[in-house]
C-alpha cells in the first residue's frame, strides 16, 4: 500500500467515525478523486420515553470544491434531521463539517452556512448556525416551504441538494446526494457503490410518526 493512499484509508475511517458511519473498504488503488459523489448514507432515529424525537439520515459524500479550492475534491459529512422542539414546533436541523485533502489526515472544518434543498429547487435563505461538535455546525430553521420541497424530494425521489460555503456572501458549492447509497468499496480499482432502499424508508416511517405526535397543549 503506498503512502498516499494510505493516508486516505485512514482518513476515510476517522471522517465516517465523527459522522457514524461505517468505515469503507481498503480504497487499493483508487484515489479520493474516483470516489467522488455519495459515499454513505443511513436513517437516524432518537426517541425519549419510547415516543420518538428526531428523524434523520446521516450521510458523507465527496465534491469538487469549484469556488474556494478549484478542482479540488472536499469530504462533506453530517447528518439532517426533523426534530421536536422543547415547545411542540417541529423544526430543521443540519450539521455538516467539510475535510480538506481526503488523501490527507486533515481534520473537519465547519462550513460559514449551509442547508438542503430539492433538487432544481431555489437556495434558501440563511439558518441560524450554532455550533457543535468540533469541526461542524449545526443549522437550524422552522418548517417552511423549502424545508418541504426538500423533505418531497428526500421521500419521494431518495435525492436531496446539500450546499455550503466557507465564507459569508460566498458562492455555494453543492453536491446531489442520492441516499440510496449506503456504502462504496473499491473492486478491481473500480468504484462500486452498494445500494438499498432502507434509508429513505426508515426516515420516511419515522417522520410520519413524529408528524403524527399532536403539539403539548398548554394551560389545559
Amino acid at each position: 500500500m503506498t503512502k498516499a493512499i494510505f493516508r486516505l484509508t485512514v482518513l476515510v475511517a476517522i471522517f465516517c467515525a465523527c459522522v457514524g458511519a461505517p468505515a469503507q473498504s481498503n480504497p487499493s488503488a483508487a484515489s479520493a478523486r474516483d470516489l467522488e459523489g455519495t459515499i454513505f448514507t443511513a436513517a437516524r432515529r432518537e426517541s425519549v420515553d419510547g415516543l420518538v424525537q428526531a428523524c434523520g439520515i446521516a450521510f458523507s459524500a465527496l465534491v469538487d470544491d469549484r469556488v474556494s479550492r478549484p478542482g479540488a475534491p472536499v469530504k462533506v459529512g453530517g447528518t439532517f434531521h426533523l426534530r421536536r422542539a422543547g415547545n411542540g414546533q417541529i423544526l430543521f436541523t443540519l450539521k455538516l463539517g467539510l475535510v480538506d485533502d481526503p488523501g490527507g489526515l486533515q481534520a473537519p472544518s465547519a462550513p460559514a452556512n449551509a442547508f438542503i434543498r430539492a433538487p432544481g429547487g431555489r437556495t434558501p435563505p440563511p439558518s441560524t448556525r450554532r455550533d457543535s461538535d468540533p469541526g461542524f455546525a449545526l443549522y437550524l430553521r422552522a418548517i417552511d416551504q423549502d424545508v418541504l420541497s426538500a423533505y418531497e424530494a428526500i421521500v419521494g425521489k431518495s435525492q436531496v441538494v446539500v450546499g455550503f460555503n466557507r465564507k459569508r456572501g460566498q458562492k455555494y458549492v453543492t453536491l446531489l446526494l442520492d441516499l440510496k447509497v449506503v456504502g462504496a468499496s473499491i473492486v478491481d480499482d473500480a468504484v462500486v457503490r452498494q445500494r438499498s432502499d432502507v434509508p429513505v424508508d426508515e426516515f420516511a416511517a419515522c417522520s410520519g410518526e413524529l408528524l403524527r405526535r399532536r403539539t403539548p397543549s398548554h394551560g389545559a
